[in-house]
């Protein structure tokens, strides 16, 4: 599961955006339950989320802790899981793995008793990515009033004559970052880090939507001029999942809530019941969706320059001082990152890559390519 994309469709239930600022006032907030479940044929992938919804205007959830969680199978096996971190549920048996063709149901008991089932889903095949590339790409900002130079990462799959796919992507971006400078002052050193992002695009497909059994040159990340991920290093994991009709019909209302209206009247296509329900309590509504998906993945990896495309540095905007010995004082003394005795930097992110979000030093190991 990605944090970032729960945190999107938890957010979007309770919030359209707006071309205008508009006074709201969510009186009538209920704390109701929120979950994101997945049974997989690769192990790490098996999860079940939750969380409390959260106010319009609230950018954290609530995790919901010390729930029992179990998904039981068509041959009657009951399948346990165990509370990982706040929130986040994993199989007891980590060496567990969905079978294809099996069905599934998942059931979340609270603490204060509730209880709540999911429909039953199939562990259905996936095609597999034929290839991943990049391909050159323009696109015209309104806002620069000019055409803005990028690439897009592409796909191509195909699939087998005469069946077909709701297809879901999701992707793992692994950046690789350098600080501007080293400091004297703190135990950073000049080293490279490794920042790990999750995606929080929604990304659907109906492969009845073309009429061969292939998609050539198919979107999943576009990357402008003004993105920093590629200039030192960039590494991206596309996974490739097979969904059900109800969970694909839920994604698609996550994206067109979170990604399509242009205010607060406009284009509610439905609601976001997902496939949960409460046991206990008919009038009580989750949100969110239990999944059981087969997943395949591709990985590339790309460094600026790409298409003649430099990209950003991520340490533009880095800014050294310098100062006489007789300027020293105790709240620069205390404050400041220093490059050398009288020169200083107030910017911690250019001494110390470990500053950035989901950053460390420890490089993967999938990383070959330097």
């Amino acid at each position: 599961m990605r944090k970032s994309l729960f945190i999107l469709f938890v957010f979007c239930l309770f919030i359209l955006s707006c071309t205008e600022e508009y006074s709201y006032h969510a009186d009538n907030y209920i704390n109701e339950l929120v979950v994101q479940g997945l049974i997989s044929d690769i192990s790490e992938d098996c999860e079940v989320r939750l969380v409390r919804s959260s106010r319009y205007n609230d950018y954290e959830v609530t995790d919901e802790s010390n729930a029992i969680v179990y998904v039981t199978d068509n041959n009657g096996e009951i399948i346990p899981f165990t509370e990982k971190e706040a929130g986040v549920y994993i199989p007891v048996d980590e060496n567990f793995l969905g079978i294809l063709g099996n069905d599934y149901y998942l059931t979340v008991e609270t603490v204060e008793g509730t209880e709540y089932v999911s429909d039953i889903v199939t562990l259905n095949k996936v095609p597999q990515i034929d290839s991943v590339y990049s391909v050159y790409k323009e696109i015209y900002s309104f806002e620069k009033k000019k055409y803005i130079k990028g690439i897009d990462v592409c796909i191509d799959f195909s699939w087998d004559e005469g069946k077909d796919y709701f297809l879901r992507w999701d992707y793992i971006e692994t950046i690789k970052i350098w600080p501007r400078w080293e400091a004297i002052n703190i135990e950073a050193p000049y080293a490279p880090c490794w920042q790990e992002k999750n995606s929080s695009k929604v990304i659907t497909f109906d492969t009845k939507e073309v009429l061969s059994n292939s998609v050539k040159q198919f979107t999943v990340i576009h990357l402008s001029e003004y993105d920093y991920q590629p200039y030192y290093g960039y590494s991206v994991l596309i996974r490739q999942s097979s969904i059900d009709k109800k969970v694909y019909d839920f994604w698609q209302m996550v994206k067109d809530n979170s990604e399509e209206n242009g205010s607060l009247f406009d284009n509610i296509p439905y609601s976001a019941i997902g496939n949960m329900e409460c046991n206990t309590d008919e009038d009580k509504r989750v949100f969110g969706y239990f999944s059981a998906s087969s997943v395949a993945k591709r990985r590339t990896y790309l460094k600026a320059p790409i298409f003649k495309i430099p990209f950003m540095d991520i340490n533009e905007g880095c800014i050294a001082t310098s100062v006489l010995p007789s300027e020293l004082n105790s709240w620069l003394l205390n404050n400041a990152y220093f490059l050398s005795p009288y020169t200083y930097t107030l910017s911690r992110r250019c001494v110390d890559c470990e500053y950035y979000h989901n950053s460390i030093r420890e490089k993967p190991d999938f990383w070959d390519y330097d």
